[in-house]
């Protein structure tokens, strides 16, 4: 179910700032394909929360458990700037 769409800068920045208050992530790509206007990405994203952050949307988090999602990215470039992104993922097993 999507969880709603953002629009602009400031509403995509103040999205990520929110999500990772706290949140240290690690990315680790499994699959990257780029062409010259668009990159697909199949990652995983292991979280490291400082705090305990029980609504989260992937997972309830606690205070130093890592927890592990796998994504699905896809951006749209434009020059070398994203013009546009989706995101996909499957909540951690």
């Amino acid at each position: 179910m999507p969880l709603g769409t953002l629009s602009g800068r400031d509403e995509v920045i103040g999205f990520l700032t929110r999500g990772h208050a706290g949140i240290p992530e690690e990315l680790k790509p499994r699959i990257v394909l780029r062409s010259e206007d668009h990159i697909l990405a199949e990652l995983d994203i292991v979280l490291r929360p400082e705090r305990d952050v029980p609504d989260h949307f992937l997972t309830p988090l606690v205070t130093g458990q890592e927890a592990t999602a796998r994504f699905f990215a896809s951006y749209d470039l434009r020059g070398d700037r994203i013009a546009a992104f989706r995101l996909a993922w499957w909540p951690p097993a």
